[in-house]
């Protein structure tokens, strides 16, 4: 099962003081913390906020890439990411 999510926004957890994004799915209440590191909170929180950085991030750089989402011309392309949880028994 797929469920489409969009970040809801970004949070400090008090216990580890690590970066939390935080996703939400678009058809319910139901949100997925995901802990991150500090860099890529950053890169999350500048992209968030529409903030120009002097040279191009790393996901700039892949927006603008051949392939790129949505992108089935002739070198192919990938249209969605997928994050497969994984679990213990």
């Amino acid at each position: 099962m797929e469920i489409e999510m969009k970040i809801r926004g970004l949070m400090m957890d008090p216990v580890t003081n690590m970066p939390i994004v935080v996703l939400k799915d678009q058809g319910s209440d139901t949100v997925l913390p995901i802990w991150v590191g500090v860099y890529e909170a950053n890169a999350i929180a500048l992209e968030i906020e529409k903030v120009a950085t002097p040279r191009p991030m790393t996901h700039d750089l892949l927006k603008k890439s051949p392939g790129r989402p949505g992108d089935h011309g002739a070198q192919g392309g990938w249209s969605r990411n997928c994050v497969t949880i994984l679990s213990s028994p």
